[in-house]
Parts: structure tokens; C-alpha cells; sequence
């Protein structure tokens, strides 16, 4: 048990960091360095307002402009846009300072939901000590409400939570949607029950047009071949489409072959191979996407030795992506996926060798 004085100490660092992050936080504001993505969802609540529709802006200035510093352009669901408008009858700073406060509360909310012993309760200094994740909570991103989503979806025992969870997460960002295959895998039919429902009624907000005009910009995005920033984008970006292609294939092969890797490991694998081969599709940003691309890493909170060595790596080298750009990010993610892999070819060469290897269901918990 930790003595007074350790707790006091650690209670002191803490504050003094706190106090920090607030400085920076506050002196960016004002000198309107945050908040770019925060932007993007504005311009479409205001283009809503107009009469525009949530996605006026980017079918005005065309597809081929997405990502470029000077018109922040709105590709998400819907539902975000339509959330926001009270947002715009206020200065933006203020918006952004309400929303980054949103951000902070729906991760707390999503840590007081998790079972008392859960490991990232006692280690929740993980999540802002990540690169990815604290740029993106700077930013703006609404990944950080995807990612207290996600978190209530994969950790929360409750059944109806966790559904609620998975579907907000759906409707702000739509590609969590990759994580349903990993409840079916642990059997949770109420939370996929419970989060049908809910994706359904807040799929209502905006109506049919609205989707189907979503849908069309999906199509335009997907035959540009990057977009400006490209230190934010997939593979694809540095080393072809092709590469990002074959390293979502071996994200999806590592996935498929989870059940012969040691049990303990199990959830962590499935979990890491959905979230990469999100961040390594091609036109995906995997400098943000990691924010919740990563979410059974952070709920594994080092508690396993292939969890400890990944968090520590991911740690480390989440924040040169503001420095050195994303070429190590990618490496980091390849050489994941190479483990993965290798881990799992071991267990499988093992239980051949025991004559067990035809023995292993695909869907099963393997929590």
C-alpha cells in the first residue's frame, strides 16, 4: 500500500502537470493554434443553418480540397453536424473550450463505468500521455468521444452501456464499426441489441437526404488518390495503395487467426488487429485514428508482457508524429502486425504439433 507521503507526492506531480497542460492549452487559444478540426464540424453546423445541408461546404469546393489547412471540410456522419448547431450562435473560442471540456468528461465518464479492478482505472495517465491522442484532443477531434465510446463498448459490463457506447461511437465517426465483429466474437448479443437500436434513433437526426449525401462524398473521397496533409494519411501516402492494402490483409489474417494465440493475449490481438487495419487502410489519418485505433492496447494498460512492450513503444513514438512526421508511426504499426503475426504462427505450429489445430473455433469468447 503507498504511504501518505508517495500519495501526496503523486498527487503534487499530477496538479503541477495539470497546471501545465492548462498553461499551453489556454496560451494556443489565444493565439488560435487549436481547434482546427473543431472547425470542420462547425462549418458544417453553420452550413446547416444557411440551408446547405451538413455537407455544402465540400460539395461546393469539391472532394479534391479535403485536408488542405484553408477549408475545413466535413466528412463525418451527420449527426455530429445537426448536435452542434447551438454551437454556432457562440464565438468560437468559447465553442471549442465547451467541447474540449465535453471531450475530458466523456473519457472520465467512460473510466467510472469500468469495473473497479479494470487495469486502465488505475493507469488512466496512459491515455494523455499519448501523442496521437492529446494532438487530437488540441485539434479538436471528435475522436476523443469515439474513443470513450469504444471504451464503454469493449470494457463495460453492462450490456445495454456498452451497445449505447459502440453506437455513439458509429454515428460520430462510422469506421468503429469494424469493432461489432470483436462483441460477436465475445457473444454479446445484448449490447449489439441495445446498440442497433440506438444507432438507428440517432440515425434518424438529418433524415435520408442527408445520408445519401454523406455516402456520395464517401465516394468522391475514395477516388482521390491522398489528400493534402499527407503526414496524416495511410500508407498509401508513402508507400502506395498497395501497401496499405497488404498491411489491412495481414491486420485481417491476424484477426482470423486469434484463436490459436495463448489466451491471454487473445482479446489484445483481436482488438490491435481491428484498430490497425483501420489506421493502415488507405485515405485513412492514422495520426488521429489511433486515438481509438488503439483502444484494446489502452484497455490492456500493460498488463500482459505483449501489451507492456507495444504500450511503451506506442508511447514513445506516438509523439514523434509531431516532430519527424508519420514514417515511424508506420514502421510501428508494420512491425505490430509482423508480431501479431508471428505470435500466432507459433501457437498454431504448437497445437499442430499436439494435434490440436483443428480444434480451435473461429467464433469463440477467447476473452
Amino acid at each position: 500500500m503507498d504511504s501518505e507521503g508517495s500519495l501526496r507526492l503523486r498527487a503534487l506531480l499530477v496538479s503541477a502537470i495539470c497546471v501545465v497542460l492548462a498553461v499551453v492549452y489556454l496560451v494556443l487559444l489565444r493565439d488560435g493554434l487549436v481547434g482546427f478540426d473543431w472547425f470542420d464540424y462547425l462549418s458544417a453546423s453553420r452550413s446547416i443553418v444557411a440551408g446547405h445541408g451538413a455537407f455544402g461546404e465540400i460539395l461546393r469546393l469539391g472532394a479534391e480540397r479535403y485536408g488542405s489547412p484553408t477549408a475545413p471540410l466535413f466528412v463525418y456522419p451527420p449527426f455530429l453536424a445537426y448536435a452542434l448547431i447551438p454551437a454556432t450562435v457562440l464565438p468560437w473560442q468559447v465553442g471549442y473550450v465547451l467541447w474540449s471540456g465535453l471531450s475530458i468528461a466523456a473519457l472520465v465518464w467512460a473510466l467510472s463505468l469500468l469495473p473497479r479492478d479494470h487495469p486502465l482505472r488505475q493507469r488512466w495517465w496512459i491515455l494523455p500521455a499519448f501523442g496521437p491522442l492529446t494532438f487530437g484532443f488540441l485539434l479538436g477531434q471528435v475522436d476523443i468521444l469515439v474513443l470513450a465510446g469504444l471504451l464503454v463498448a469493449l470494457e463495460d459490463r453492462d450490456g445495454t452501456r456498452a451497445g449505447v457506447g459502440l453506437a455513439v461511437a458509429v454515428i460520430l465517426k462510422a469506421t468503429p464499426a469494424v469493432f461489432i465483429i470483436e462483441l460477436l466474437m465475445r457473444h454479446r448479443w445484448r449490447a449489439l441489441a441495445a446498440g442497433s437500436v440506438a444507432a438507428l434513433i440517432l440515425a434518424a437526426v438529418g433524415g435520408p437526404a442527408e445520408w445519401q449525401t454523406y455516402l456520395l462524398v464517401l465516394g468522391e473521397l475514395a477516388r482521390q488518390p491522398s489528400v493534402t496533409s499527407t503526414w496524416q494519411v495511410a500508407p498509401a501516402a508513402l508507400g502506395g495503395t498497395l501497401l496499405g492494402l497488404v498491411a489491412s490483409g495481414a491486420c485481417v489474417l491476424a484477426f482470423v487467426a486469434s484463436p490459436v494465440a495463448p489466451q491471454k493475449d487473445r482479446r489484445l490481438i483481436r482488438g490491435l488487429a481491428l484498430g490497425l487495419a483501420l489506421t493502415t487502410f488507405p485515405m485513412n489519418a492514422w495520426a488521429h485514428w489511433l486515438t481509438f485505433g488503439l483502444v484494446a492496447l489502452f484497455a490492456d494498460a500493460g498488463t500482459t508482457r505483449l501489451g507492456r512492450y507495444l504500450l511503451m513503444a506506442y508511447l514513445l513514438v506516438g509523439w514523434t508524429v509531431l516532430f519527424v512526421g508519420s514514417v515511424l508511426i508506420l514502421l510501428l504499426d508494420l512491425t505490430t502486425i509482423a508480431v501479431l503475426l508471428v505470435i500466432e504462427g507459433l501457437g498454431l505450429y504448437r497445437r499442430l504439433r499436439r494435434g490440436t489445430g483443428a480444434a480451435v473455433p473461429l467464433l469463440s469468447s477467447g476473452a
